[in-house]
């Protein structure tokens, strides 16, 4: 079975993948976008249609602008080695959305998914933010890291630039996140995947206005637009409701102590701080775990019911 190389390539001639190589018969040009399409769906041709993929024989075709214009075109000739590589090119998606990395565990991928529902339910971000064809190029560059986490941002953050593109995760969820069976499926692993989303959605308000030049949240949005993004869609802003037991009390020398936020800390809950505490329904929390595409008009809005008093318990803001 050959092997058939290609890069893929955005609309404004830069490189979108190094050059890269799948490993079925392809003859034809219509082959050879669905084989792109299936290697990359899940991060760089997310909501690309593989029959909106360009195919160029090489980097001198793709210059000339001679692309292989027939499904039916064949390429066999082409492609077959690094330096020859095929062309790839995708056009610029119109839809606000994050891009996953295959690096990034299975967790953090469905974290995102849910982010970009957000980013999208009845257009709120692009209509409160302004987003443009730069927020939509930006968030598709967009990189999570897990970090120990900088004073005062307890559940995420981002550099204070109109060039970042990098969104922070306090390390602490990750490092709980390794303490469960993820395939279980359990409500504590649905717990951190939400937070882990409305964190990425909260950060994308941040950076879209930092792009725009504002480092600092205006009066329009309450000077914290990731707050005021959250509460028009969720109603609220988002906690993670802890148990703070002794035993995550005593370990506060350790190197996994986050802070007030330990990786020992049970979860109990995701809380909505709206109008008093309200607590995501876990049957609800658990809709957004259902396999298959994610329907906003399913999710949202958010099916609360009352906020449960804990002893040693607390629902930890984001400052």
């Amino acid at each position: 079975m050959a092997r058939k190389w290609f890069q893929i390539v955005g609309e404004d001639d830069n490189a979108v993948t190094s050059t890269d190589s799948v490993s079925v018969d392809i003859e034809d040009v219509d082959t050879l976008r669905i084989a792109v399409k299936e290697q990359f769906k899940g991060s760089y041709l997310a909501g690309i249609a593989a029959s909106d993929l360009t195919v160029f024989a090489n980097r001198a075709a793709f210059d000339a602008k001679q692309k292989l214009s027939k499904s039916s075109s064949a390429v066999t000739e082409f492609g077959n080695d690094v330096d020859h590589a095929l062309i790839v090119v995708v056009k610029a998606s119109t839809a606000l959305r994050l891009t996953t990395q295959t690096s990034y565990p299975p967790f953090l991928k469905k974290a995102i998914e849910i982010a970009n529902v957000m980013l999208t339910h009845k257009g709120y971000f692009e209509l409160e933010l302004s987003a443009d064809r730069t927020t939509r190029k930006n968030l598709r560059d967009v990189k999570v890291e897990f970090r120990r986490p900088e004073k005062e941002s307890l559940y995420g953050w981002s550099d204070r630039s109109t060039t970042a593109k990098v969104i922070f995760v306090n390390e602490v969820l990750l490092q709980r996140m390794e303490t469960i069976d993820q395939a279980d499926n359990s409500n504590k692993y649905q717990c951190i995947v939400f937070v882990v989303a409305v964190t990425i959605f909260h950060e994308c308000a941040h950076l879209v206005l930092r792009w725009k030049n504002m480092l600092d949240s205006p009066s329009k949005y309450d000077f914290e637009v990731g707050s005021y993004m959250e509460t028009k869609l969720f109603k609220g802003t988002c906690r993670m409701k802890l148990q703070q037991s002794t035993r995550a009390k005593s370990s506060t020398k350790s190197k996994r102590n986050c802070g007030i936020w330990t990786e020992e800390m049970p979860i109990l809950d995701v809380v909505i701080d709206g109008k008093g505490l309200h607590v995501i329904r876990a049957d609800h929390l658990n809709k957004f775990s259902t396999p298959g595409k994610l329907r906003d008009k399913a999710l949202f809005p958010l099916e609360l019911t009352t906020y449960p008093r804990t002893k040693g318990a607390t629902a930890l803001s984001r400052r």
